[in-house]
């Protein structure tokens, strides 16, 4: 073989490996966040997304410094800039409009993002934050900080001063409801009726309630 030929296979075989990197990169976080979502944080094991992402298991601690890093790069992490997105469409969405169609506007694209970041918020909720530390617990994420910070300043601009409860309070219910019934859809609503209706339903329901805040 010659030098050249070496060289042009050498740099090829280099980029395979590159490739293959960052594909047991991502194989081990889609395994994780898959693992941590129907397992939550305690529940799941290294070993477990090492099988699921067919790697050994010490080559996710080649790649992520703990199984905590593991969790924040696969859950935490993508979450939170998720979040941000949504919340600059949301801010573009609120501009116009009148008030109950900026309602049912949110509603429905909050339905649809958090059944979308379904796996990842499950993976929260049945994680235990004291075993996360402070760097990776839900209340730590700053995008769900901003986004209630937004949903305030909106409700405030659009209510007044003169309310009768606390619009960060309002804000966080209307967030939790919409949260609950997502999350839980197939136990609240097991007939295909009402999660076609669920939107709709919950659009109204926080609708009528914000009218009676002033």
């Amino acid at each position: 073989m010659s030098l050249e030929n070496s060289q042009t296979t050498t740099a090829t075989a280099a980029k395979r490996r590159r490739r293959k990197t960052k594909d047991i990169r991502l194989s081990i976080l889609e395994a994780a966040a898959a693992e941590f979502g129907s397992r939550g944080y305690a529940g799941a094991t290294t070993a477990a997304i090492a099988r699921r992402s067919g790697v050994a298991e010490n080559q996710i601690f080649r790649h992520f410094n703990s199984k905590v890093d593991l969790f924040r790069k696969s859950v935490f992490d993508p979450l939170n800039e998720k979040f941000e997105a949504f919340n600059v469409t949301q801010l573009r969405s609120a501009i116009s409009g009148k008030e109950s169609q900026v309602t049912e506007r949110y509603i429905k694209a909050l339905s649809q993002f958090i059944a979308g970041q379904k796996r990842e918020l499950l993976a929260l909720v049945r994680s235990n934050a004291d075993e996360l530390g402070e760097a990776s617990g839900i209340g730590k994420m700053g995008a769900l900080g901003a986004f209630f910070q937004i949903g305030h300043a909106m409700m405030t601009a659009k209510r007044g001063p003169g309310v009768k409860m606390d619009a960060r309070i309002v804000n966080r219910v209307s967030f939790a409801t919409v949260l609950a019934c997502v999350l839980f859809g197939d136990w609240l609503f097991p007939d295909e009726l009402g999660k076609r209706e669920m939107s709709s339903v919950l659009s109204k329901f926080i609708t009528h309630g914000l009218d009676g805040l002033s």
